[in-house]
């Protein structure tokens, strides 16, 4: 099931593009939220512009924040532009061409030209949804009284045969486009119209899924971050495939907080259904979503799932003794007709109010062809499951050699490496044979900026004892970075996410950090949510906080 969001990037020029920009946000893209809302779809916009009062720091900001935003709002992209080029910088950092060669054939371009090549005009795939309009020539002749004709003509002769260039290329891609708009509010309205037309064809109001389907989309999304930058441990996946063949008691696998369980389970049912596909697989991650932590909605969704795959019809009832008779029955019904394997991951972590942690949710007896697996950390539940019976997979820490193709592998993705030195430094620490803290470590060295203060920065979090205090450490450094631009910043940030009950979309998140008057601009959240974005995990358009080991750490903090 595909994400249920649009996310859509706002690209134009800046001093002569405001009233554009508040026509989008005060009125038409409330409308398209709640048009959007009412078909289980969230809508957020990215516009790095608006809200801002200084050119040089709106244009200037960083065409990194621009690249990554672009990235992750594809494949949403609108463009609107009037008769300047927009603002060009004197040079693109040779940091970026490395990671974007593409950027080498574009010195002397505009960041809105850039803008617009990344996000439409270099792909120009079926998927992209790219929309642009051009504004009617004769609106610099009928400006509002008090206005600047400097500010929306041409900045030169050279800039306006730049933009003629650029708009042919418009014109001949393969993207809507449509002309000689007379005003903002004209304008407005096509938008309104292109995107209504846009959420039918993507999103049918004949089609909202129900909670079952959302949360299936969700796991989905969190499962895909644990997938990232994943080291094979050939051992386990035998003993993960032996189990599903065998007619043995379930198996549970246990680790310390940090260990992979969650990456191994997330790693392995992905292969698993490739190789498989007449095996159906229902994997559930406890610490997935809010409502994933009760004992009760994972049954109901394992019921409806079970119904699904298998033709069945069993009833869901919402009381929680009949629930569990109704699942123990569909796990027999089942088993007459063929193999299922079902996975539960974090078992420790569902919700303490529930009777859960006595795994009354849980059968005694299993059905030979349900193969059930369950992951958690050592503590009373390890003992609990033993007295059933339940076969054992320690997962053991991580081995040299494996935590050296890791780093390899995580920053080779991005262009990146350390010396053999600093490599060294990190394998002489015993923390670094976590999974979770080699991870979270090699996330914040590929993200730091000051390359003569790196060794003393990697000291300084490898004297981390714990998982949650390199969390810590992390968050300081946020502070300092990206408090600027708001006060308190990143520690609001935080509070309203782990308070909230089911997450938050961006546009909520803005909307608490701003004033009485606009939400904060999107410019001063950018930074912070790309370089906290390891720990955040955006879910049908809801910002939810990734790993409780993070959640921890905000505790402490």
């Amino acid at each position: 099931m595909e994400s249920r969001q649009i996310r859509i990037f706002i690209s134009s020029t800046f001093r002569d593009m405001k009233a554009e920009r508040d026509e989008l946000v005060k009125y038409i893209f409330p409308k398209l939220r709640t048009l959007c809302e009412s078909r289980g779809v969230s809508l957020n916009e990215v516009e790095l512009r608006w809200g801002i009062t200084d050119e040089e720091v709106a244009e200037g900001k960083a065409l990194l924040i621009c690249l990554d935003e672009i990235d992750r709002s594809r494949p949403f992209f609108l463009c609107m532009l009037g008769e300047r080029y927009g603002w060009t910088p004197d040079s693109i950092p040779e940091n970026l061409v490395e990671s974007y060669p593409w950027l080498s054939q574009m010195q002397g371009k505009s960041i809105t030209e850039l803008e617009i090549q990344y996000g439409a005009l270099l792909r120009q795939e079926k998927d992209m949804h790219a929309y642009f309009y051009f504004r009617d020539p004769g609106f610099n002749q009928r400006l509002p009284e008090g206005s600047n004709l400097a500010d929306y003509e041409a900045e030169s002769a050279e800039n306006a045969v730049k933009l003629t260039t650029l708009k042919k290329q418009i014109r001949e891609s393969r993207y809507p486009l449509k002309e000689r708009y007379a005003s903002p509010r004209e304008f407005g309205e096509w938008v309104l119209e292109d995107f209504t037309q846009l959420l039918n064809q993507l999103y049918p109001e004949d089609e909202i899924p129900t909670e079952f389907e959302i949360e299936d989309q969700e796991q989905e999304v969190f499962a895909g971050k644990l997938k990232d930058s994943y080291i094979r441990q050939d051992e386990y996946w035998k003993i993960l495939n032996e189990h599903v063949n065998a007619s043995d008691p379930p198996l549970f696998i246990t680790g310390d907080s940090g260990a992979g369980k969650s990456t191994l389970i997330a790693n392995w049912v992905d292969a698993f259904i490739r190789e498989h596909p007449d095996i159906p697989v229902i994997s559930h991650h406890v610490d997935s979503t809010k409502r994933s932590s009760s004992y009760i909605f994972m049954l109901k969704r394992f019921l409806f799932l079970i119904n699904q795959k298998f033709k069945l019809n069993i009833e869901i009832p919402d009381q929680p003794k009949e629930l569990r008779i109704s699942f123990l029955s569909a796990l027999y019904q089942v088993n007459q007709i063929g193999k299922a394997v079902l996975l539960v991951d974090s078992i420790e972590l569902l919700d303490n109010a529930d009777p859960s942690l006595e795994l009354i949710w849980l059968p005694t007896e299993i059905p030979p062809n349900i193969r059930i697996v369950v992951t958690t950390t050592p503590g009373k539940l390890v003992d609990k499951l033993r007295k059933r019976n339940f076969k054992q997979l320690r997962l053991r820490p991580f081995l040299e050699n494996e935590c050296r193709d890791l780093i390899t592998q995580y920053l080779s993705k991005y262009r990146k490496q350390l010396t053999e030195t600093q490599i060294s430094h990190i394998l002489q620490s015993p923390k670094a044979l976590n999974p979770n803290f080699l991870k979270s470590l090699l996330f914040e060295m590929r993200l730091y900026g000051d390359h003569d203060s790196l060794n003393e920065w990697l000291t300084h979090l490898l004297s981390a004892e714990t998982v949650s205090s390199l969390y810590d450490k992390i968050l300081s450094r946020y502070e300092k970075d990206y408090n600027r631009d708001r006060e308190n910043l990143v520690q609001d940030t935080f509070t309203m996410l782990y308070c909230s009950r089911f997450g938050l979309t961006e546009n909520e998140l803005l909307e608490i950090l701003g004033t009485e008057d606009q939400p904060l601009p999107t410019l001063f959240w950018s930074p912070l949510s790309i370089a906290a974005s390891n720990f955040l995990v955006n879910q049908s358009g809801l910002l939810n906080l990734f790993q409780p080991s993070f959640q921890k750490a905000l505790e402490n903090r």
